[in-house]
């Protein structure tokens, strides 16, 4: 309740209608809201009013708790919800309680130092917390509301070859059971393009190997079909038959998750390439590595971008524009009109009998 004390004490409730102005001074900046409220004191000064404004709002901060709750109720990752976090408890740091004009300066700030698809991502932390807060009446407004998008830019995707990967799957482990668990992830990732940790969470459940496919719970808690082509079918059905064991996950772990470690594949898969002189790959360079070979062979790019698991299209178009590219040129060279035409010498010799020319006169 906003309320308005004349200096005989006397209280009158302001208009409803006229609540939500007064509350949106507290998201002005501070340097806005006390130049705003050094005018509005002077006013009251003059007619004999001072002016104090009551709310019940808790400071965004307070309620990223409720909000991780929310975040793990809808299905999101630990991964995500602990990215979003880390950037939400950065800005809140210096940024309590935020005005629109707020976040906008903060984000483009980061821009100077960050990629445009990490700032991307805290535009997303931003618009979950802001919207989750003013969906449940936490704070009086969303200042995410109309926030300008940021536009993403991709880098072109150098994957490794299939001479490159052939050679990661013959790297040994310190141990023979390592060395199948590591051979056969790698070969997983390579003709699957799961994320690592779709595979390293992959449960046995899900493997139908009588249909040929997996089905993954990805991002957003939404599930796909990925294909599997003959030779991962047969290397996984070997694999499993060989390992009886309790575990629900086809690469079971001592983590608290149950499942193989990824930071111990990264690090043999880092160690893989040194021993050959190879760049540094990536577990995530196996998916590039999937999605670039298919693309080229022909893949339509709407399938390519299922079984990825994108959320549109779009992205994927946006992620491997420079295979499209290619792509482009290589059908025009195929396709296009005249293009087995030998030269035709255009603007030499003289013009035949017959052949057009400009009229100059009647």
């Amino acid at each position: 309740m906003v309320e308005c004390t004349s200096q005989s004490q006397q209280s009158t409730q302001v208009p409803p209608e006229l609540e939500p102005a007064v509350r949106a001074m507290v998201l002005l900046s501070p340097s806005s809201r006390g130049i705003l409220l050094t005018m509005l004191e002077q006013l009251a000064e003059r007619e004999g009013i001072s002016v104090s404004a009551q709310d019940n709002f808790a400071a965004p901060a307070e309620g990223l708790d409720l909000w991780k709750s929310k975040l793990r109720q809808e299905g999101y990752s630990p991964n995500t919800i602990r990215t979003y976090l880390s950037t939400l408890t950065r800005f809140l740091a210096v940024n309590p309680t935020p005005s629109k004009l707020d976040i906008q300066r903060w984000l483009a700030k980061q821009l100077e130092t960050r990629s445009s698809s990490a700032v991307a991502t805290h535009r997303k932390a931003l618009r979950s917390l802001f919207g989750f807060l003013f969906e449940e009446g936490m704070w009086p407004s969303d200042p995410t509301t109309r926030l300008g998008g940021i536009k993403v830019s991709y880098r072109a995707k150098d994957p490794p070859t299939i001479d490159e990967v052939m050679r990661l799957m013959t790297y040994s482990c310190w141990t023979a059971e390592q060395t199948k668990k590591y051979r056969l992830f790698t070969l997983l990732l390579a003709t699957t393009a799961l994320r690592i940790t779709e595979a390293a969470s992959l449960r046995k459940d899900r493997v139908f190997l009588d249909r040929h496919e997996l089905r993954v719970v990805g991002k957003g808690d939404k599930e796909r079909v990925v294909p599997l082509v003959p030779v991962a079918e047969a290397e996984l059905e070997l694999y499993m038959a060989d390992r009886p064991n309790g575990s629900d996950y086809v690469f079971p772990g001592d983590t608290h998750t149950g499942w193989w470690s990824i930071a111990s594949y990264e690090k043999t898969l880092r160690r893989a390439c040194i021993q050959f002189g190879f760049r540094n790959f990536t577990p995530h360079s196996l998916r590039h590595f999937y999605a670039t070979f298919a693309l080229r062979g022909g893949a339509k790019l709407e399938v390519v971008s299922r079984i990825l698991g994108h959320a549109s299209v779009a992205i994927t178009a946006d992620l491997y524009r420079h295979v499209l590219t290619e792509e482009l040129h290589d059908s025009s060279r195929q396709f296009a009109p005249l293009r087995d035409v030998p030269r035709i010498g255009i603007g030499t010799g003289e013009m035949a009998d017959g052949e057009f020319r400009e009229v100059t006169e009647q």
